[in-house]
């Protein structure tokens, strides 16, 4: 069985500011306050967090992003190593 990939019809921002956006979900975050979504976002062309609680309403799209769904989460792993070795190197 395949993963669909997700459209995010609706969200908001801290601001209230509402937007459409395209995206590919990758894992979930669970905090005191609030779940999470690390996403694809394919507007931005990069890794999002979306509030759940912010998300308005979400439709799959009927499409499936299985293949990619595991180098994009590498590509994320390997964006969060250079960030941190980049803060090592200013310390």
């Amino acid at each position: 069985m395949s993963s669909p990939g997700y459209r995010i019809c609706r969200c908001t921002d801290g601001d209230g500011a509402t937007s459409d956006r395209a995206i590919l979900p990758l894992a979930l975050f669970y905090t005191e306050t609030c779940v999470t979504a690390l996403s694809w976002c394919c507007l931005r062309e990069d890794f999002r967090m979306f509030r759940t609680d912010r998300m308005i309403e979400i439709r799959p799209n009927g499409t499936s992003f299985r293949p990619r769904r595991v180098p994009l989460l590498r590509d994320y792993l390997e964006q969060l190593r250079m960030r941190r070795v980049a803060r090592s190197n200013r310390s």
